[in-house]
């Protein structure tokens, strides 16, 4: 009697596990999208991994179309590609002034930073107290004269030179 019973609830069970997993299949068969506050992924093998928001994509991982090696990509609030990491190399691509001024004012102050905007590129190193070192290329935000070329300004303490096509001067501290 109890092996019979064994049989009608392993019976039972195996109807309701493949009823379960038929209704999942079901339910989520064509589905494109998914959505969860969190998740957590032991592995995951996907071509590609779009960021979108209102249909515009914000951020993209994939193949590069610059190297055809895996890229990631950011674009700005137009679509246009403006950092893009592939291979080895990591380019930055300035696109809209304002965006690029309210950028460079909200990094104010921080240790590392990577500027690009359409008219120059700017790396700032900065180390405790007053210690720098800033490379410039092109005109920068900095710029009362608009005047293009390269230059780096090194500052410590107490002192502050700057190296360009002239030669190695005193210079004003940057104002960052």
């Amino acid at each position: 009697m109890k092996d019979r019973l064994g049989i009608i609830v392993a019976i039972y069970a195996a109807l309701l596990s493949t009823f379960c997993v038929g209704w999942i299949v079901w339910t989520q068969s064509g589905r494109k999208e998914f959505a969860c506050e969190k998740a957590t992924i032991q592995a995951l093998t996907v071509r590609e991994l779009a960021v979108k928001d209102g249909g515009k994509d914000l951020m993209f991982l994939g193949k590069s179309r610059v190297t055809g090696g895996g890229g990631f990509a950011l674009m700005n609030k137009d679509g246009a590609e403006c950092v893009l990491a592939s291979d080895g190399a990591l380019a930055l691509l300035g696109t809209d002034a304002d965006a690029e001024t309210k950028a460079l004012l909200g990094l104010h102050g921080w240790s590392l930073i990577l500027g690009a905007t359409r008219d120059g590129a700017t790396v700032a190193m900065k180390g405790d107290k007053d210690y720098e070192v800033v490379l410039e290329s092109g005109k920068t935000s900095d710029d009362p004269l608009a005047i293009r070329g390269g230059r780096i300004n090194l500052s410590s303490a107490g002192q502050s030179a700057k190296v360009d096509s002239s030669g190695v001067q005193e210079a004003p501290r940057r104002n960052w």
